[in-house]
């Protein structure tokens, strides 16, 4: 039995390169270490990106699509077979698994789910970008992830002029810091402005956050939700994954990695043309 996803609002072309960068963080994440790495996504995943929509926890598989969660029973691996599909609010950009729980960053809200015995998502919280009143006509780039209980997630809507797909009629860009202890009521603790900031990927106590047409900032971060801009990695760049010491940026052209097995002093050590 084949189960399909459908996804809406992507070109072929953005599709198969959304798979492919998935794919190469994986094979990135595994032969850059001269030890085997365990990818274990019931744990703070360092495997995180704007790009990425599907996550495997247990025997269960969740991907979200433009505007859905869906959740694929995979114990048996010769039929998975679908066993929920709920309706996101927005498009979304991404998926990031921390132990039960998920984010979802969409165009207009961060979602949370905690996930049942049953391995069906439920709601937890649902928290708006812009309140309605304040702002209109935004269309925002919204990746999240989480580490502890502080989840952080970046905002960026260009001009229309802008090549952006995300661009709205007005300029959000900015580094959001959440306290998600309670998951039913995130508090907003801090609100950082950035360029442009694009994808976003946690390691530990660093955070890598790119910027579309600046550096890539790497903050050092504590579980209260502070911030210290600590480096920054030369070149605008749209999506970035990080894990145990390797960094890959991305941007439409190339693949740059680096080593910060010494943050404070990151360096190259390989290229990939697009």
């Amino acid at each position: 039995m084949m189960i399909s996803i459908k996804i809406n609002y992507l070109t072929p072309k953005i599709i198969i390169m959304r798979h492919i960068l998935f794919l190469l963080a994986l094979s990135f994440i595994a032969f850059s270490c001269t030890e085997v790495v365990e990818y274990d996504t019931t744990e703070d995943s360092a495997i995180s990106g704007k790009y990425n929509t599907l996550k495997v926890i247990g025997d269960f598989i969740y991907a979200v699509t433009d505007s859905e969660l869906v959740t694929i029973d995979n114990s048996n691996v010769e039929k998975p077979k679908e066993i929920d599909r709920q309706l996101l609010e927005g498009k979304a950009e991404n998926l990031y698994a921390a132990e039960n729980v998920l984010f979802i960053g969409t165009e207009t809200d961060m979602f949370i789910f905690s996930i049942a015995s049953n391995g069906i998502p439920f709601l937890e919280s649902e928290t708006a970008h812009i309140q309605w009143g304040q702002e209109s006509n935004i269309g925002v780039c919204d990746p999240v992830v989480a580490h502890n209980d502080i989840a952080y997630v970046t905002l960026s809507s260009l001009q229309p002029d802008n090549s952006d797909p995300c661009g709205g009629w007005i300029s959000v860009n900015e580094l959001r810091v959440y306290d998600v202890e309670n998951l039913q009521a995130p508090e907003l603790l801090e609100t950082r402005a950035l360029s442009a900031p694009q994808g976003l990927a946690a390691d530990g106590d660093l955070l890598f956050v790119t910027n579309l047409n600046s550096d890539t900032n790497v903050f050092e971060i504590d579980h209260e939700g502070g911030l210290q801009l600590i480096n920054t990695i030369e070149g605008g760049a749209h999506n970035v994954y990080a894990s145990d010491g390797k960094v890959m940026i991305i941007n439409s052209t190339e693949i740059k990695q680096y080593d910060y097995s010494n943050v404070n002093d990151i360096v190259h050590y390989a290229t990939i043309v697009l």
